[in-house]
């Protein structure tokens, strides 16, 4: 064929490349989305399913190591992506093969709520970013649904995730429902969980985080705790913070003071005197700094004390009101709903048992801690007791029975746990086998 042939073909290609150009884009963009980057049987997993997720966490983790200062490694996070997408085809998979692939009309409603709900929620997260002034509310939610949907999200794509999250809670039931728990097995989770707790909790800082946590379950208790409840009136916040910065200021102080009386007692050596014929200030002996450090104290801790007889004067009325109350018998707990100010006896479990205290705690504040265990008797209530947060009125609840916790009490939460545990041994094992079973084969050339 003659040069001229090629080159009439080639001007030919020339134009329709240049006609079709942005179409071919699309195509290639499409082909790329298409291309497997996982094949087993039954299915496959494609560039375009796993790129969206692997992005998002990258974009997620380079945010937060611009917000923290810190680096996270993406190492793997294809690998894990890739294999997660894998997992959920196999299990959806096994779905329809154990014949739990459809939904009840009932189940079907609920998740085109939830869907439509979710899908409205994503819709006012973005509304901020198309809402231009000028634009109606219609046209701001069309700008935002279509780019919404440019991302492929949609109240039915939603739903779908909806969907598929159900089928794969069925299936993971199909396992449970095939697993049981043994009365012996119930009875070694209670002596283990009894020994091991009465070697973590000879220390009185690891039962007191275990006790105030919730969920946790303690079967060994440790000797001389008590539970009490308080009413906390707090300070105003100003008053607060100026209490919180004497307080770091006065500890300094007295460590400072600490170290030169050490120093002086043990003979230290003086400072190095400056050299004469100089503009620089005299240095100081150490009996001289000692002198003026703890003339700093006392000012700053009589600084302190004027400060706390402020917020005790601000808070007054509203403590007097309080002992009144308690002293005309009105009900602790409900004096507790409405005066008390500590966040920590609104949350469970403390809500309901109180603080653990024994003499020896170090959870709590030292004023807080004597005042609880000078109570004498269950019922007995404190006096106000001063701390840099405010006033505290202490109520003793109950004597904490030391040892191990009756098996009666615990099988239940104890049967429970070892069910759930047993459960999920067994949901793990199967979907191991179920994957390995489907003969996986991956290929990561096409994210080079």
């Amino acid at each position: 064929m003659s040069r001229k042939f090629f080159a009439v073909c080639a001007l030919a290609l020339a134009l329709v490349l240049a006609l079709t150009g942005c179409n071919l884009v699309k195509v290639d963009e499409a082909m790329d989305a298409a291309t497997v980057v996982a094949s087993f049987n039954g299915g496959t997993v494609t560039k375009g399913e796993v790129e969206p997720m692997y992005n998002y966490y990258v974009n997620y983790y380079n945010t937060l190591s611009t917000h923290y200062n810190y680096s996270i490694s993406t190492d793997g996070l294809l690998e894990n992506v890739t294999e997660q997408a894998v997992q959920n085809k196999v299990l959806l998979n096994k779905a329809a093969e154990l014949g739990l692939d459809q939904l009840t009309a009932e189940e079907e409603e609920e998740l085109r709520e939830e869907a439509a709900s979710n899908f409205e929620d994503t819709v006012q997260q973005f509304w901020a970013d198309y809402a231009e002034e000028g634009l109606s509310d219609e046209e701001i939610r069309a700008d935002v649904e279509a780019y919404l949907a440019d991302n492929d999200v949609t109240v039915d794509t939603t739903f779908d995730d909806l969907r598929d999250q159900k089928l794969l809670e069925k299936v993971r039931d199909s396992v449970y429902e095939s697993v049981s728990v043994t009365p012996e097995e119930v009875q070694n989770r209670y002596d283990s969980k009894v020994a091991s707790d009465e070697a973590a909790y000879a220390d009185n800082g690891a039962f007191e985080s275990a006790v105030s946590t919730a969920g946790t379950t303690i079967a060994w208790y440790p000797e001389g705790y008590r539970t009490v409840k308080q009413i906390l009136v707090m300070f105003p916040e100003d008053i607060q913070s100026r209490i919180t910065s004497l307080d770091s200021e006065i500890s300094s102080l007295q460590s400072e003071i600490d170290s030169l009386t050490a120093d002086i007692a043990e003979g230290a050596e003086e400072p190095a005197e400056a050299a004469e014929e100089t503009e620089e200030e005299p240095t100081l002996s150490n009996e001289e700094l000692l002198a003026q450090n703890e003339q700093e104290l006392s000012a700053k801790q009589a600084e302190r004390e004027t400060a706390v007889e402020e917020g005790k004067a601000a808070i007054q009325a509203t403590v007097d009101t309080i002992l009144e109350r308690v002293e005309a018998g009105e009900d602790f707990q409900a004096l507790i709903d409405e005066y008390n100010e500590d966040t920590g006896m609104q949350n469970e479990p403390t809500a309901t048992t109180g603080y653990y205290v024994c003499a020896d705690s170090t959870m709590w504040l030292t004023e807080f801690r004597d005042a609880a265990m000078a109570l004498e008797n269950v019922g007995d209530v404190s006096e106000p007791i001063v701390t840099r947060y405010g006033e505290h009125i202490i109520r003793y609840e109950s004597d904490v029975t030391p040892g191990a916790v009756a098996f009666e009490e615990l099988s239940d939460t104890l049967e429970s746990e070892v069910l759930t545990a047993k459960q999920q041994e067994a949901y793990s094992a199967a979907v191991e086998g179920w994957v390995s079973d489907a003969n996986v084969k991956y290929d990561y050339s096409c994210f080079n």
